[in-house]
């Protein structure tokens, strides 16, 4: 019986506590969820930023590479034919 009594002494307060700690956790475990979400997006965009920056680059260098080639080999590109160079570049722009 002295154990029932200390129950019920403690649940007063005990109870009330525990509540509070599970309202505590649940809301932690929103915040976790709303920051892996934003750290989600985030990472999504910084890889659409990398593939544009990977387009931008590629074209560059294809740009830079057709420029020498043309200094290189004016008569293939006068005759109309297309640069091997920037064929493979448009290739991996496609992709």
């Amino acid at each position: 019986m002295n154990r029932d009594y200390k129950f019920i002494a403690h649940a007063r307060t005990d109870i009330p506590a525990l509540i509070a700690e599970v309202r505590r956790l649940r809301a932690d475990a929103d915040q976790s969820r709303r920051t892996a979400r934003d750290f989600q997006e985030q990472a999504k965009k910084a890889g659409d930023e990398c593939d544009r920056l990977r387009t931008a680059l590629a074209i560059a260098d294809s740009a830079v590479y057709c420029e020498n080639l043309h200094h290189a080999k004016k008569d293939q590109h006068k005759s109309g034919e297309t640069c091997p160079v920037e064929n493979r570049y448009r290739a991996i722009l496609e992709e």
